[in-house]
């Protein structure tokens, strides 16, 4: 989930493309699909017209600013 949220903040598009899916090594398009669904359950991710939006910007500041940082 982790590697999808970095996906997610590096501005992706296409997360089932297979150079995506290699990039930050999501393994298969339905494993997309479910982990998808899962952050959507906890209310961490919301899609609205095929965007994905992290709903908490102070979450996604930390994982920018601490988490991902290189």
């Amino acid at each position: 989930q982790l590697s999808f949220l970095r996906a997610v903040i590096m501005g992706e598009d296409a997360l089932s493309s297979q150079a995506t899916l290699k990039k930050y090594d999501l393994g298969t398009s339905a494993n997309v699909v479910r982990i998808k669904k899962a952050l959507v359950d906890r209310e961490i991710i919301d899609v609205m017209d095929s965007t994905i939006q992290i709903l908490d910007p102070v979450f996604k500041n930390w994982l920018v600013t601490r988490y991902f940082r290189s």
